[in-house]
């Protein structure tokens, strides 16, 4: 595979934003659809506060609407997150932050080295339970539509 220079990425870089592709402010450039999420100080605590208690939970993390709700974020925010990709939805009220998903796909396919990827295989080593197992699969599968497992 040939790699690109340092020149090639910006002129890359350059031509999306000149396309409308990519919106740049100074140094700093993002997607021309994505509206980052603004929220005030209290808000933004909260939100880290419901997004810690996700990554604490691990491979098995509680429903995001109960804990948002008794943490006071709004459905809308929740919303947000998820559009903005900090929260992803695997399967039906199974959400992970991106940066635990990522780590959980990367031990899966650890696994799969040694095998097939089956629910039960996947449950007892995330030490997790059979539905958020067979979320995860179908989440890495639908993907993935060319991999096993």
């Amino acid at each position: 595979m040939q790699q690109a220079s340092d020149a090639d990425l910006l002129a890359i870089v350059d031509a999306l934003v000149a396309s409308g592709k990519l919106l740049r402010r100074g140094h700093r450039v993002r997607l021309a659809e994505h509206e980052p999420i603004i929220l005030d100080s209290e808000m933004r605590a909260r939100v880290d506060r419901l997004l810690a208690g996700l990554r604490d939970a691990g491979a098995e993390p509680p429903r995001v609407e109960g804990v948002a709700a008794r943490l006071g974020i709004p459905p809308g925010v929740v919303a947000q997150l998820r559009v903005a990709g900090q929260l992803v939805t695997v399967g039906e009220g199974i959400d992970y932050p991106r940066d635990v998903l990522n780590g959980l796909l990367s031990r899966m396919a650890e696994i799969a080295t040694r095998g097939p990827l089956t629910i039960t295989r996947v449950r007892d080593v995330l030490r997790t339970s059979r539905r958020h197992a067979e979320a995860l699969l179908a989440y890495r599968r639908a993907r993935r539509p060319n991999a096993t497992g």
